[in-house]
């Protein structure tokens, strides 16, 4: 069996090399999140549609409310480029739709701590 860790990045990679599941294509937000250190915002491009090589890899620091106008000045951002998809997620940086995950997660079990409280309250009051 798969640990959580293992699956996540199974999940990031899969995101990753398909672009049709981005919800904002041409763009995908990632984010990094490592201990001791700020996180990190970044937007993989999906290159492919664009005919660019060397970019379908590439970790831009910018965000989606941040992008340039045009190409050049999105391409000119600093960014770190990966070779494949699973170096990006081994990079540390996770998809879109593993931050909504990990969100849900955690609204799930706060909201499971609030039923439990609430029906231990019912009960005893």
């Amino acid at each position: 069996m798969a640990s959580c860790a293992v699956r996540a990045r199974d999940r990031t990679v899969l995101f990753l090399s398909t672009p049709a599941l981005w919800p904002h294509w041409p763009f995908l937000p990632v984010v990094r999140r490592r201990p001791g250190r700020a996180e990190e915002l970044g937007v993989v491009f999906d290159a492919r549609a664009a005919r660019l090589t060397g970019h379908s890899a590439t970790v831009h620091f910018t965000n989606l409310f941040l992008l340039p106008p045009d190409l050049p000045t999105f391409l000119a951002l600093p960014h770190e480029t990966f070779d494949t998809a699973e170096e990006l997620a081994d990079g540390g940086w996770q998809g879109y739709s593993e931050i909504e995950a990990e969100s849900l997660r955690k609204s799930r079990a706060r909201s499971g701590r609030a039923t439990m409280a609430l029906v231990a309250a019912a009960t005893l009051g």
